[in-house]
């Protein structure tokens, strides 16, 4: 008889749950694709300046870029393709800084600062690439492209994180994008 104790909730989910009659489905499904709809209009309606933005031709010249956005292109362009087992070293704070947009993020990934800057300038080994992210609070499946997560390395609260992150005890893998990594000899 298998261990019970050692699956994780998510795979245990279908026994847990009632399932849903047709209609029901239908009527989430319908609900949801509503909601969206709204969402786009009231974006819209708020920015009018994305209407302009998808009516315009593909062929038009392409604006010119800041010096930082650049950068982060330049950041994107250059793949490790790490595996599990790889060494890497975690390029220092200053570096990474010098990637990020002014929301703390690259390429849409935030750095979380107070829980990965104590990793900055150390080396470890690449636990496992990660390609598709399961998000618990819209219950999808998301694509990531260049990131890894890293043996021993997680988000673990402290005092001084309380504040920023209101005590989560949950110890996440924290996810690293390769443009912050160097290969480790």
């Amino acid at each position: 008889m298998e261990n019970r104790d050692r699956f994780c909730q998510l795979k245990m989910m279908p026994e847990a749950v009632q399932k849903l009659s047709l209609s029901e489905r239908l009527s989430i499904h319908f609900k949801k694709k509503v909601n969206y709809i709204l969402r786009r209009i009231n974006k819209i309606l708020e920015n009018p300046k994305l209407i302009l933005y998808k009516l315009r031709s593909k062929k038009e010249a392409p604006k010119t870029t800041s010096n930082k956005s650049h950068q982060i292109n330049k950041h994107l362009q250059e793949k490790l393709d790490l595996q599990p087992g790889d060494k890497v070293r975690v390029k220092s704070m200053k570096e990474i800084e010098g990637m990020l947009d002014e929301n703390g993020r690259f390429d849409g990934l935030a750095f979380m600062k107070p829980a990965m800057e104590r990793y900055c300038g150390k080396e470890y080994m690449v636990k496992k690439r990660i390609k598709l992210f399961f998000d618990e609070r819209y219950w999808k499946f998301f694509k990531l492209r260049n990131v890894v997560i890293l043996d021993d390395v997680i988000c673990e609260s402290r005092q001084i994180d309380v504040q920023v992150w209101g005590g989560c005890d949950r110890s996440c893998f924290l996810f690293w994008k390769e443009a912050w990594l160097v290969k480790a000899e």
